[in-house]
């Protein structure tokens, strides 16, 4: 049984220090054979394997490339274009009537105006007489001012996007500090992105995989709170996420290139060559059926339960690990803003 992380750091200096031919006796269990390899490495059979951190670190780090290579930000570029120009469609759209209106309501300004000025005459005999006439409109301007002065400060102040602009809900943030920083640093390079992402994508991706690496002991937590009285260690919890994710990444890089070959090559005039790209699609499909099949069959083999438990709780972990990644992704969104 493994009880202390000392044990793992122990094995991943023997296998550092010492070179061993464990990937071809793993990559066929971790495909085909859900749950095997956590079994065995829990029962003292690890040796045969590689090193869960060690595969995890590989297949993440790949996976990771692969998706930075295989993300295209040109469509965030057009999709921001193509916002711009509605954009500006609808606001000429809006302006129009506008104006149609301004053209009709002219004539009566010019009387409106007239009307203004007699009251100003009359206002200006008033004030020769009484003196009083001058302190009222003032007052009353100061005291206008003061309300539109106490509405703004009374806003929650943060950043509110609408549409393409970040406004800021106030007329400016009165307190320093990183909350101003951030939100200035925001917006000035909110123009930059809307014509090149380029770089927080970049940013973005280079933060993943530090997401991944902290979500899953959090996630391991939730492992142990569900399974409380199956007995086992947290960090054998742990060693069953790394190898599903592992299995999790290999899959999906299989995906991509399944995906690759069924695009390029399904319009192909060779008969053979559009066989393989209807072949890849079918098995993209198959592969997506298999990883959620995977994780039940895994489930089910490392904690000996019933499906209908397995069903269960697992469906319940899920909407738990969707809720973590949700929340992980947002804030290296955040923070991949700032440092991009």
């Amino acid at each position: 049984m493994i009880k202390y992380f000392g044990a793992l750091f122990k094995e991943i200096l023997d296998d550092v220090i010492g070179y061993d031919s464990r990937l071809r006796h793993t990559i066929f269990p971790l495909l085909f054979q859900p749950g095997k390899i956590t079994n065995d490495y829990i029962r003292d059979k690890r040796f045969y394997y590689v090193l869960p951190i060690r595969l995890y670190l590989i297949t993440s780090v790949l996976f990771i490339l692969l998706l930075q290579f295989n993300t295209d930000t040109k469509p965030f570029v057009s999709s921001q274009n193509g916002i711009t120009q509605v954009t500006e469609q609808n606001d000429l759209k809006q302006s129009l009537p506008n104006q149609k209106k301004l053209t009709t309501d002219l004539p009566q300004a010019k009387t409106a105006d007239t009307d203004s000025d007699r009251q100003d005459q009359l206002l200006s005999n008033h004030e020769v007489s009484g003196g009083v006439s001058e302190s009222i409109p003032q007052q009353s301007l100061k005291d206008k001012k003061s309300d539109e002065d106490e509405a703004v400060k009374s806003q929650d102040f943060g950043i509110q996007i609408e549409g393409e602009e970040i406004k800021f809900q106030g007329a400016e943030f009165e307190k320093e500090g990183f909350l101003k920083d951030y939100a200035n640093t925001i917006q000035i390079k909110w123009e930059t992105w809307k014509k090149d992402p380029e770089p927080l994508v970049k940013q973005v991706f280079e933060l993943l995989p530090y997401m991944m690496f902290i979500l899953l002991p959090i996630f391991a937590i939730f492992l142990k709170v569900f399974y409380l009285f199956s007995n086992r260690f947290y960090i054998e919890h742990l060693i069953f996420l790394i190898h599903n994710h592992s299995f999790i990444y290999v899959a999906l890089m299989l995906d991509v290139g399944f995906e690759f070959f069924s695009e390029n090559f399904s319009q192909s005039d060779h008969l053979l060559v559009k066989l393989f790209a209807e072949l890849c699609a079918l098995l993209s499909v198959v592969l997506s059926v298999w990883i959620i099949a995977y994780i039940y069959l895994s489930m089910k083999r490392v904690y000996k339960q019933g499906w209908g438990m397995t069903l269960l709780k697992g469906s319940l972990l899920g909407v738990c690990y969707f809720t973590l990644i949700t929340i992980g992704f947002i804030s290296i969104v955040l923070v991949g803003a700032y440092l991009a």
